[in-house]
Formats: C-alpha cells, sequence, structure tokens
C-alpha cells in the first residue's frame, strides 16, 4: 500500500473518484519504466494516464505481493478497502497543512 503523501502530489490528473477506486490490475508496468494507469471515470468511460518513471517507480515498489484486486491506495483501517473520497480529501488538507507550516521544506 503506497503511503498517504504520494496521494497529494499524483500526476495524470486523475479524479480524487478515479484514484481510490484505483486496484493494482489497473496498473501496467511499461518496459521504460513508466506505468500505465486504466482510470475508470464519468460514466464508466476508461481511459489511460501514462505516469513517469520517477513517479512510477514508487507506485510499482509500494505494490509487494499485493494481488490485482487490492486497491492501490489501500485503508489503514479498513484492511483491503480503498481509501474514501472523504477520508482522502482529510489526508490531503493535513499533508498541506502541515507543508505550509513556516520552517517545512
Amino acid at each position: 500500500m503506497l503511503g498517504t503523501p504520494a496521494i497529494h502530489w499524483w500526476p495524470g490528473g486523475l479524479r480524487v473518484s478515479e484514484l481510490v477506486s484505483l486496484r493494482w490490475a489497473q496498473v501496467i508496468r511499461r518496459d521504460s519504466g513508466e506505468a500505465q494507469l486504466e482510470a475508470v471515470g464519468k460514466g464508466d468511460k476508461a481511459r489511460q494516464v501514462l505516469i513517469p518513471t520517477a513517479d512510477a517507480r514508487p507506485l510499482l515498489t509500494s505494490r509487494g505481493d499485493a494481488p490485482g484486486s487490492a486497491p492501490v491506495f489501500g485503508s489503514v483501517r479498513r484492511r483491503g478497502h480503498p481509501l474514501t473520497e472523504r477520508r482522502q480529501l482529510h489526508l490531503k488538507k493535513r499533508f498541506h497543512a502541515r507543508r505550509c507550516q513556516p520552517g517545512s521544506v
């Protein structure tokens, strides 16, 4: 499971709903080191999103031995379940509040 800070810098312009519903079966490692995601959005329309190598590396490493059906961004409290949109937004606010404190880099 990927740590929560990564969910805040996520590349690719995914909607929160697309991000929290992402499963490992939708993440494809490319030979170039990039990752290709199949995001399912509004109207159940699938689109392909290419993630650069620098961002794909920690994502792909975080998978461990998780099955394809496991959520990429899983809940810590409810193992095997994805983060909820509400929880992701809460984490994002906390993350940005810490980053905006004086003396933080």
